[in-house]
This record gives C-alpha cells, sequence and structure tokens, in this order.
C-alpha cells in the first residue's frame, strides 16, 4: 500500500532503486547494506527522486530499523516521519540504535530509551566494532 504526504509516495523498494539507496547509505556514513530486504522507500511524486528509506531487519523475531535514511535535500520535510510511520505500521513495534544527534528526531516520533541488554548481539557489536561510537553517542530505543 501506498502512502502520500505532499508529493511523496512511500513504496516498498525495487530491484532499480538499489544503486541509489546505497549510495543514500554511504552518504549518511552507514556504509555498505548487507541486504536490501524489507526496504521502504520515500519518493518524489514528481521527479521519482527517491528522498530517503528505512530498511528493517531481524534478530530472533525481533524487527530492527536499521538504518532509516533521508536525503540532505530532503531533511525536515517530515520524509523521516512518514517512513517511520510506515514501517511501524507493517512491522510493529521497533527497536533501533539511534545516533546520539538523531535521539531527539525519534522521540517526537515517539521512540522511547530502552536497555542495551534486550539489543541483539550483532546490534551491539557493531556499535562497539565502530571506529566512531564517541562521536556517534548510541542510544538503543524502542519505537511503537
Amino acid at each position: 500500500m501506498a502512502d502520500r504526504k505532499h508529493s511523496t509516495l512511500v513504496r516498498q523498494m525495487v530491484q532499480s532503486d538499489t544503486q541509489i539507496i546505497q549510495a543514500l547509505s554511504e552518504e549518511a556514513d552507514m556504509g555498505e547494506l548487507s541486504t536490501y530486504e524489507n526496504t521502504t522507500v520515500a519518493v518524489d511524486i514528481d521527479t521519482n527522486k527517491i528522498l530517503g528509506f528505512a530498511r528493517i531487519v531481524s534478530y530472533d523475531n525481533i524487527y530492527y530499523l536499521s538504518p532509516l535514511v533521508v536525503d540532505r535535500t530532503a531533511r525536515g520535510m517530515g520524509i523521516g516521519s512518514l517512513l517511520i510511520q510506515s514501517v511501524v505500521r507493517s512491522f510493529g513495534q521497533l527497536l533501533l540504535v539511534a545516533r546520539g544527534s538523531a535521539c531527539d528526531f525519534y522521540y517526537e516520533n515517539g521512540g522511547q530509551d530502552v536497555s542495551w541488554d534486550i539489543i541483539a548481539p550483532e546490534v551491539k557489536l557493531e556499535c562497539l566494532e565502530c571506529k566512531k561510537r564517541e562521536d556517534c553517542n548510541p542510544q538503543p530505543m524502542l519505537l511503537l
């Protein structure tokens, strides 16, 4: 099902979106994505430009938002919130590890702090091994 906000369409990604999604991920310093399964994109209807994406991964049947990326030129336009609404509607409750600088955005979208104890080991390890951990100041969160 597609959602519209202003001139934005939210849909599941298609194979031809892969290169753009990867470029957005790298631009946001999220690195190379290992899979594109369960990826939702926000597309400008008028230009057909991908404005952002949200990918859902699962560890032990628990869903994680990993990552949510919005094109720098589209930030502050509600694209991230639109993507969160869409994936929460599709997957239900989601865990994530937010960059410290993004915590306020997630709080505004219903995010709640949670303990590192409930975060999957694979996700914790990714944060522990990150060279930018101190600058990032990661915070585990729950979206409902």
